[in-house]
């Protein structure tokens, strides 16, 4: 089942075969790239205790322009050259051992969220966009399917 749009932001969840307890396949999409591409097994508990933490984080409004961050440019100077403690605090995706491929950040301007990120066997840090309410969907959709 897929949830969001593969070319933006999306959960790619495989059929849950019987047996498997509380682990889950399930892959993570940005900007038409599986960021999940080694390691995609989820368990279950943990990761939707996370997600739940992130949406949580989202309708929180704490996701705020990043002091210094106007530009996805000046994201990528910040997040991945300098990574302060303020940069830290934007951290996304930190699923454990699922995500560790991907080292990526978010960041608020205006009414869009950037998702800054880099896979771990590239040289280049990568970004997109995607409307707050439209990734709020999202994540709402894939807890209340793995819930």
């Amino acid at each position: 089942m897929l949830i969001g749009n593969k070319k933006i932001f999306a959960f790619l969840i495989d059929d849950l075969e019987e047996g498997s307890g509380d682990l889950q396949s399930v892959n993570i999409w940005i900007n038409n790239e599986d960021v999940t591409y080694i390691d995609n097994i989820v368990y279950l508990p943990q990761f939707v205790q996370s997600l739940k933490n992130d949406l949580l984080w989202m309708r929180s409004n704490r996701i705020k322009e990043c002091i210094g961050v106007k530009t996805e440019k000046d994201a990528v100077k910040k997040y991945f050259k300098e990574l302060d403690e303020e940069a830290v605090k934007y951290r996304f995706l930190n699923y454990g051992p699922t995500t560790d491929d991907v080292r990526s950040f978010i960041f608020e301007s205006e009414n869009s969220i950037f998702i800054i990120y880099k896979l771990n066997d590239s040289i280049t840090v990568k970004s997109i966009s995607i409307c707050k309410p439209e990734l709020k969907q999202i994540y709402e959709r894939i807890i209340e399917v793995l819930s």
